[in-house]
């Protein structure tokens, strides 16, 4: 979830959390407030109907009527003990309306010359529960229109807010340290976006510095490992056209000619592996890849022979990629090479040619190690001596700069890869 959504959610549950209570709060003390002001008229009216019966004898025998509001009982002294003023809510039957409405309702007694009476005064909620209504939806609406404004404005605010920090952050995904260059970034008046601006290119700058220093350095390594290699091999050679040289000598030369050999090819594929990570193939063309795997099958067609393997391509599609044709002659030949050193004698290959991709499917002698680790550095997957477990690992460099996707399984002696464009 992105910072601003996260931060205008924590926002919003804040808000929402107190303008609940606040509603919840409000609407009780109103409500309340208004019930207490409803007790003090009933209160107030039983002091006004008490001081008139005193002049007005002829209220003593008042009934409740739908029209009236009050009404007096005689009770004897006794009944007037038991009686507790008090408050109650009841519902009247209106007889317009036939409907039943709400009354608060106080029951009291009272006593003069003329003896002890009961008093009940009766007074309508409607207007008071009406009130009540109007005052919480209003208060509800309210809380909605601010609710919905307030995070709209939040947001809206925030995306400004935060644009700095979205532009850098898009400058930041596009860079490639291959490029050479660096970032201008927006300006900005927020202290935390600028260092963040600052330390950002200061660390490209760092960065860009040591990528220029391990690029030098890898090609002035590979060149001059390369130069020493080969003169060392001319020697070799050299001596091994003397005349008086032994048997024995002859077979250390020759191993030493071979490992210098080895050594030279792994130099070379290590700075190929460099390269390609540095991005130093930037010419593309669309390739053919069925074409240009027939044309690799039929480069090692001897090779095929010898073994006795049997080739069988299937197309299923056109495939056709853009790449450097060097990556792409380097990525199916080592491919279909390592299809043909780590096959059996009397064996097969089976290629299968799709529109976004290809699968090569070999036999092979029980392979024992993991083949998760199978496109590492160094990583062997056969006992070969001449192997140096970095042909994969191009593969996998050329797949990953390109954002092919490929897998490598293998099932009872048969090794499967697949590569999707």
């Amino acid at each position: 979830m992105k910072l601003l959504n996260i931060t205008t959610k924590y926002f919003l549950v804040l808000l929402l959390t107190i303008l609940t209570l606040w509603t919840a709060v409000f609407y009780f003390v109103i409500k309340n407030k208004i019930s207490e002001n409803v007790d003090e008229f009933l209160d107030n009216k039983k002091l006004e109907i008490v001081r008139e019966t005193e002049s007005n004898p002829g209220l003593l025998n008042w009934k409740l009527s739908y029209k009236s509001d009050f009404k007096i009982e005689k009770i004897t002294p006794q009944e007037a003990d038991t009686i507790k003023e008090h408050f109650s809510k009841i519902w009247i039957l209106e007889p317009l309306e036939n409907d039943l409405e709400p009354y608060r309702q106080l029951t009291t007694s009272f006593s003069n010359k003329q003896g002890y009476f009961k008093l009940t005064i009766t007074t309508s909620l409607v207007e008071s529960n009406e009130l009540i209504g109007t005052i919480l939806i209003t208060v509800i609406l309210l809380y909605l229109v601010l609710v919905i404004s307030v995070a709209y404005l939040n947001r809206k605010l925030l995306q400004k807010l935060w644009q700095p920090f979205y532009s850098t952050l898009n400058q930041v995904k596009k860079y490639r340290l291959e490029q050479h260059r660096s970032i201008n970034f927006d300006s900005t008046n927020v202290v935390e976006f600028r260092e963040l601006n600052e330390t950002i290119s200061q660390l490209i700058k760092n960065n860009l510095q040591s990528y220029r220093n391990q690029k030098q350095f890898i090609e002035n390594a590979s060149h001059e490992i390369q130069t020493p290699l080969a003169i060392a091999g001319n020697k070799a050679e050299l001596l091994m056209e003397n005349p008086d040289l032994t048997a024995g000598q002859a077979e250390l030369i020759d191993s030493i000619t071979e490992n210098l050999n080895r050594l030279s090819r792994l130099n070379k594929s290590l700075l190929l592996l460099s390269k390609i990570q540095n991005n130093q193939f930037p010419e593309t063309e669309k390739i053919d890849i069925e074409a240009t795997i027939k044309r690799i099958f039929n480069d090692l067609d001897e090779l095929i022979e010898f073994k006795r393997i049997t080739f069988k391509p299937v197309s299923k599609g056109k495939a056709v990629v853009k790449m450097n044709p060097d990556l792409a002659e380097i990525l199916f030949g080592n491919l279909v090479r390592n299809a043909i050193h780590h096959n059996t004698e009397n064996g097969f290959i089976h290629l299968i040619i799709r529109d976004n991709g290809i699968v090569i499917e070999n036999s092979s002698l029980p392979f024992k190690g993991d083949t998760d680790h199978l496109f590492e550095r160094f990583i062997k997957n056969s006992n070969n001596k001449n192997s140096y477990g970095l042909g994969l690992a191009i593969v996998k460099s050329i797949c990953d700069f390109y954002h092919f996707t490929i897998s490598y399984t293998i099932q009872k002696n048969i090794h499967k890869i697949i590569l999707q464009f």
